[in-house]
């Protein structure tokens, strides 16, 4: 055991899965920039692009914000613990959660944008269980990102109850990323079905279902790094329960 943990410290490949790590490192930083890529493109260019102001334009900035918060820096974020499992925990810590506080201010930019933009146009709120669904992970995700914040940033809690949140806390972090794919996809599917033209596979069609399935993919990527066992700091490493004045500078 001991022999092990040293070849993890060291960085040295124990078995297969950490010989794929070089690949799965490239894979979980390529697939969200190429997605990023592909959301511009299908919002700028056949969804009409953003602009705030009431009308269609202003619903685009909902989609855009969504994936961009939700997905990608949200997809980040909760992977940052494994991709820089050998760095100081106080700046990977402070990275997750400044990470984290950028994709909720944007979630929250991305629903305001499509309340305002119904309102606007008469059309009822929240009536779609795509919406449902959007409200829950969000509301999950805030309260996820403030017991984040209280537990291990603002050190209101002891070191055992920490420890006890500790899972708790990585078991929802999974259950709101995979709850954002499923709810991502039901809003690409809306979306194309609103425009009448989904049957027909459009260029905008066929690139909203290639988003859907980027979403997938990433999901399993991100999802195989955080929970392989083979990617975790060494189990030494005490500062997960610590706060940020309270962790040493490496």
């Amino acid at each position: 055991m001991l022999d092990k943990l040293q070849l993890r410290q060291s960085g040295t490949s124990t078995n297969l899965t950490e010989r794929l790590w070089p690949f799965l490192l490239v894979a979980s930083q390529v697939f969200p920039l190429v997605t990023f890529i592909m959301l511009i493109v299908w919002v700028t260019k056949y969804l009409g692009g953003m602009l705030w102001n009431g009308g269609n334009q202003e619903f685009n900035i909902h989609p855009f914000c969504m994936v961009l918060s939700m997905i990608l820096l949200n997809g980040e974020a909760i992977s940052f613990y494994r991709i820089f499992r050998h760095n100081s925990k106080k700046y990977v810590k402070l990275a997750h959660a400044v990470t984290q506080l950028i994709a909720f201010a944007l979630a929250v930019v991305g629903l305001v944008a499509v309340f305002q933009h119904n309102e606007k146009k008469g059309y009822v709120n929240a009536y779609s269980i795509h919406s449902w669904c959007g409200l829950l992970t969000v509301s999950l995700f805030g309260l996820q990102f403030a017991f984040g914040l209280a537990f291990f940033i603002l050190h209101v809690t002891k070191e055992n109850l920490r420890q006890d949140y500790l899972k708790l806390h990585q078991f929802f972090g999974k259950v709101i990323f995979i709850m954002t794919i499923a709810t991502s996809i039901m809003g690409i599917d809306e979306i194309l079905t609103f425009t009448g033209k989904y049957d027909k596979l459009l260029p905008e069609a066929c690139l909203g279902n290639s988003l859907a399935l980027m979403f997938i993919i990433l999901g399993i990527i991100i999802g195989y790094i955080i929970t392989n066992k083979e990617f975790e700091r060494p189990p030494d490493d005490r500062e997960e329960f610590k706060a940020l004045s309270e962790v040493d500078n490496e």
